[in-house]
């Protein structure tokens, strides 16, 4: 049911802006609250983990799509291997640089555990220079991410794929539909001088040229045709609304690791400086999924304590909202001798509904994690608006 049930979708939006500027002045002291622990959607196995150890977002990602250019890569950055790159970031998957034109949906809507591993492998690098003139180093990292399990295909998606090769086809069928009402004086054409010119094969191939370009333009005209145009795009958009879900079991593992070198250089080998290694098992049903997080970090200095991130997440998803409820509870180790301080955790409600296409109200309500604010004043609580800009689903070619 709407929160707003008798305004429309742009009313409601202006509504709810209206709501978080008078909540505003009571939400924000709240928001201030300091949290340690991060949100649990950053405790899952991130796709990229040799950025997230590093801590960047890079603007350029070097993505090679074959062997050669994975080398061409490397090369190019690394200066032949002679020195360290600058601000470099490269994410490629092992199985995909290879192709696998045989491999079809059907083979891929189920996957066994080699299967998972091989096809969902994928290795990250990245470089971040620290500091400035003599005293800058560079951090180099490398990270990995697969899938031990990654659920099946569920059947209303196959429908949906069984059911947009159908439309294919048929966008096939509705081009040589218009092409046919073009050409048929063409193919009548031919036919005659075929028989007209049976016995001076010479002077019938002399014409063929001219009956290729005239199938050629039909085919320009077919293209630039508004009514062929107007039935094309009723079918793509079809082609848009498809989302492949998987459900089942999954399990998820990554690590990365950072090594320090000063100077820049290669010279010395790296001092390795943090890892991490991340843990995300779920289930996922039609509506509900169940998550699992667990993340182990050092940070391996002296000063610092390595700790242990693990969690939970319910999740309910309907067509326009989502409910859920995340635990997070954080352990830190002990670091030589040192008794580590206090564990520390947070319990959140989090909703989200539908505004319009592509913005979602979302809320939080729950328990913080800082340990140095007492129970009473350690509380989330958030309203917000979140957007999704992208239009289409499927970027279709014509």
């Amino acid at each position: 049911m709407s929160i707003f049930p008798s305004l429309s979708a742009y009313t409601r939006l202006a509504a709810v802006i209206l709501l978080i500027g008078i909540a505003g002045t009571q939400l924000c002291p709240l928001q201030a609250q300091s949290d340690s622990l991060p949100a649990f959607n950053a405790l899952r196995t991130p796709a990229s983990p040799a950025f997230t150890i590093l801590d960047i977002a890079p603007t350029a990602v070097e993505r090679p799509n074959t062997p050669a250019d994975f080398a061409i890569s490397l090369l190019n950055a690394a200066d032949n291997f002679m020195s360290l790159p600058e601000d470099f970031a490269l994410e490629t998957s092992p199985y995909w640089l290879f192709s696998h034109s045989q491999l079809s949906w059907e083979q891929d809507s189920s996957r066994g555990l080699l299967e998972s591993i091989l096809r969902t492998t994928s290795l990250s690098f990245g470089t971040a220079r620290v500091g400035q003139d003599s005293t800058s180093y560079t951090n180099l990292s490398a990270g990995i991410r697969m899938s031990l399990f990654s659920g099946s295909m569920s059947q209303a998606s196959k429908d949906s794929i069984r059911a947009l090769e159908l439309q294919l086809k048929q966008q096939g069928q509705l081009f040589n539909k218009y092409l046919g009402r073009r050409i048929e004086s063409i193919r009548a054409a031919m036919q005659r001088d075929s028989v007209r010119f049976a016995g001076e094969p010479r002077v019938f191939s002399a014409l063929l040229p001219g009956y290729l370009q005239q199938i050629a333009d039909a085919q320009q005209a077919v293209d630039k045709d508004p009514a062929y145009q107007a039935e094309k795009k009723q079918l793509q958009q079809k082609f848009t609304e498809v989302a492949v879900q998987r459900v089942g079991f999954f399990l998820e593992l990554a690590a990365a690791r950072v090594w320090r070198f000063p100077g820049n250089q290669w010279d010395g080998g790296g001092i390795p400086e943090r890892w991490a290694a991340w843990l995300t098992p779920s289930y996922q049903w039609t509506h509900w999924s169940l998550v699992g997080v667990g993340r182990y970090s050092d940070p391996q200095q002296d000063s610092l304590f390595a700790h242990i991130d693990a969690g939970a997440r319910l999740i309910y998803a309907g067509a326009d909202f989502a409910l859920s409820a995340e635990y997070v509870n954080r352990s830190f180790l002990e670091n030589n001798g040192r008794s580590a301080p206090d564990s520390q955790y947070r319990l959140a409600l989090l909703g989200e509904y539908l505004l319009t296409k592509g913005t979602w109200l979302q809320i939080t309500f729950g328990r913080g994690s800082d340990i140095d604010t007492p129970d009473d004043d350690n509380i989330l609580a958030r309203l917000g608006l979140s957007y999704n800009l992208s239009s289409e689903r499927l970027k279709l070619e014509d």
